[in-house]
């Protein structure tokens, strides 16, 4: 495309030069001549003179000639130039589009592609320098399409420096975030190290409490090392996430996912033994304190069994006499009924321990079945000691007499649930049910009691058949009369206790999950609430982007637990239904404190979130201000 100009001066050039050879030898054949002649001397300087024109032409077309070789020999190497240049933009093209994503097996390898992409593209502006050079020395014979592809050439090689620069740029980030990527690594892997060095290989061989506090407070620190370094863990995942989206590594992925599990099962593996320890030491402590009152009480509940039995063998003088060791041993029964809350904790608390402990198993379960066999031992013995007390009794109490006093009681009884029933039906709280409870077991014992003496007088009715025969007809008749009354109010009066202790059993358990449910809420938001004042506004990025997450998960568990609040407010106004306004209040108000401490806390997590998210946004304009080199505040002033 450069040679049609050259090319026609060459060939003037070449004319020119052929006229002049027959010039050259015409003045040749003309000196020839005149030397034969002998022509005179004023025409031999003449022929002198075309000679020496002759030459100067020669060498004017011989330069000219030159000039143009040399013209031709830069056209050529510019070029090879331009079509080096062309072939090196082609695949610099290739280089820097299509697919972004790289595939490598590891972090060398992305310093290997940085390196050759360097080169190639300081070749490639090497080449275009040179190839520009070139262009200068020939741009006053080019023809104006040379210069415009030219031009156009270049400024599609500055196109592909350009983004070979932003590639370059890329891969330099790419290599500087995989290094610090695999320092941090290293410090997390040895975090665990130390963690897993720290781990007690073997557990305890006496789960002792003085033990157990110092293997508490092993685990603790353990677990609080791994939350100091929770932060930088979720860290390195998240860039390693946002590193493999400009990287195809599966080494890396595998890296990543191993360490995550590392950590996590160390975090479990902690937490798990840290709350086994927790939990055994919490029980054994409450074992501990509640097992010796209960051993105490049994040891002296056997004394008080012993002297009972020596009373029930023992014939009295007087009957007043029976009737006080009577109603003393039915106070002891009732206070073994009382007793029996503490010795179900504590069978519970000694089971579960032998659940969790892992030594020191044996002593436990032999005390535990030492405490049941003493407990069986006390509830077989009872009965028997009852009935002969009482038995000793009736031999003093005529039946009629018998009959007396089990209505007086029966009316007693009977005034006593009647006084109990509106009480009962405004009474509110756990406490105030369980203690109605224990009051109508209590009476039921008294009813057992009693029992025998229905029984009794019941018997005596054949007694009388049989040996009373000059006994009055009225007499027999009023007797009968007596007891037949005395049977229905009797039943009727089983009934009642039994259907108040159903009642009261029923309700004890309703307020039972009312109090616990209205606790463990109130615990859980004082928890979260004290968890969200310890928030601090921490500067690194990675801290601000977790307590954002921990946040809006808080805010997910909040929004779910505003279901548990309207159960309880439904099971709380479902107990106090038809109660007095004064009573009915207490349970309201704890209701409206309930829901008044749910929406604080539901609004102190918002606002949070939201602080939490100024500073994620924050971070954001600041690391692209740090890669771009731009501050972005500029542009609104």
């Amino acid at each position: 495309m450069f040679e049609q100009p050259v090319a026609e001066q060459i060939e003037a050039i070449q004319q020119a030069e052929d006229g002049l050879k027959e010039l050259d030898a015409g003045i040749i054949e003309l000196k020839r001549r005149a030397d034969k002649l002998q022509i005179e001397q004023p025409s031999m300087q003449e022929l002198s003179k075309l000679q020496d024109m002759y030459e100067e032409l020669m060498m004017t077309i011989g330069s000219r000639r030159s000039g143009l070789n040399q013209n031709l020999a830069l056209k050529s190497q510019y070029e090879r130039a331009l079509q080096d240049l062309a072939d090196l933009l082609e695949t610099g093209q290739e280089k820097t589009t299509g697919d972004q994503k790289i595939i490598v097996s590891s972090k060398e390898e992305i310093q290997q592609l940085l390196d050759k992409h360097k080169e190639y593209f300081q070749g490639l502006e090497s080449h275009m320098i040179l190839t520009e050079t070139l262009f200068r020395k020939i741009i006053s014979f080019a023809v104006p399409q040379e210069t415009q592809f030219h031009t156009d050439l270049m400024a599609q090689a500055s196109a592909v420096l350009k983004g070979a620069h932003k590639r370059g740029v890329e891969l330099e980030y790419i290599l500087e975030t995989w290094s610090q990527l695999d320092k941090e690594h290293w410090e997390l892997s040895r975090q665990l190290e130390m963690v897993e060095s720290s781990t007690p290989s073997v557990g305890l061989v006496e789960e002792s409490e003085d033990r157990l506090i110092d293997r508490i407070t092993l685990y603790q620190h353990l677990k609080s090392s791994l939350n100091e370094y929770q932060p930088k863990l979720y860290q390195v995942i998240d860039d390693g996430k946002r590193l493999l989206i400009s990287v195809s590594c599966s080494d890396l992925e595998s890296q990543l996912n191993q360490l995550g599990e590392h950590w996590l099962n160390d975090t479990n593996k902690v937490s798990k033994e840290l709350h086994r320890l927790e939990t055994i030491l919490k029980h054994w402590t409450r074992y501990q304190s509640e097992s010796a009152d209960l051993i105490h009480w049994l040891q002296t509940a056997k004394d008080r069994l012993e002297f009972w039995t020596q009373q029930s063998v023992t014939v009295p003088q007087e009957l007043e006499m029976v009737r006080d060791h009577l109603n003393a041993f039915l106070e002891f029964s009732k206070e073994v009924d009382a007793k029996s809350t503490l010795k179900s904790s504590v069978l519970s608390t000694g089971n579960q321990l032998l659940r969790l402990k892992k030594v020191d198993t044996a002593a436990l379960r032999s005390e535990l079945s030492h405490i049941d066999g003493q407990w069986n031992d006390l509830l077989t013995n009872i009965p028997a000691i009852q009935e002969k007390l009482h038995q000793l009794q009736m031999d003093k109490l005529p039946s009629r007499h018998a009959i007396s006093e089990v209505m007086t009681w029966i009316s007693l009884m009977e005034s006593v649930i009647q006084k109990d029933e509106e009480n009962i039906k405004n009474s509110i709280g756990y406490k105030t049910i369980h203690e109605y409870l224990q009051k109508y077991k209590g009476f039921q014992i008294d009813i057992n009691c009693k029992q025998l003496t229905v029984d009794f007088v019941n018997q005596s009715v054949l007694q009388i058949s049989s040996q009373d025969v000059e006994s009055k007809r009225s007499d027999k008749t009023d007797f009968a009369e007596q007891l037949g009354a005395m049977n229905k109010s009797w039943q009727i009066l089983q009934g009642l206790v039994t259907e108040k202790i159903q009642l009261l059993e029923g309700l004890l358990e309703s307020w039972s999950e009312y109090e616990n449910n209205v606790q463990c809420l109130k615990t859980w938001f004082e928890t979260q609430e004290k968890r969200m004042k310890q928030q601090h506004r921490i500067g690194d990025q990675a801290s601000v982007q977790n307590a954002m997450k921990d946040c809006q998960d808080l805010e997910d568990l909040i929004k779910a637990k505003e279901k548990e609040v309207e159960k309880i407010e439904q099971n709380g106004l479902a107990l106090v239904q038809n109660k007095k306004e004064e009573v009915s209040g207490i349970v309201r108000s704890t209701l409206q404190e309930l829901n008044q401490t749910w929406a604080n806390l539901d609004h102190m997590v918002m606002l949070l979130v939201e602080s939490w998210l100024q500073d994620r946004a924050y971070h954001l304009v600041s690391k692209c201000e740090c890669d771009m080199g731009f501050d972005f505040r500029k542009v609104t002033e």
